[in-house]
């Protein structure tokens, strides 16, 4: 059989992840899958300003923004 790959996004993005978190439960009869691989996402964390947002996309937002105005005011540079 081959094996299932498969990308879940859980409802509760866990964040900022806390010792402790359970990041997945399984069947308590469930064999153990020792190759079972996690994706974690690097999020800002400032509280009441970018909070939990992924890096990546949010940066690549942020140039976007950037490049925006410094096209609207390039005839005054």
């Amino acid at each position: 059989m081959e094996p299932l790959h498969a990308f879940f996004k859980p409802a509760d993005r866990m964040f900022p992840l806390k010792e402790g978190d359970e990041l997945f439960i399984d069947a308590p009869n469930a064999e153990v899958n020792h190759k079972m691989q996690f994706r974690f996402d690097v999020a800002f964390g400032e509280p009441g300003i970018i909070e939990g947002e992924s890096l990546l996309p949010t940066l690549h937002e942020m140039v976007n923004v950037v490049a925006n105005v410094v096209t609207r005011f390039d005839s005054m540079l």
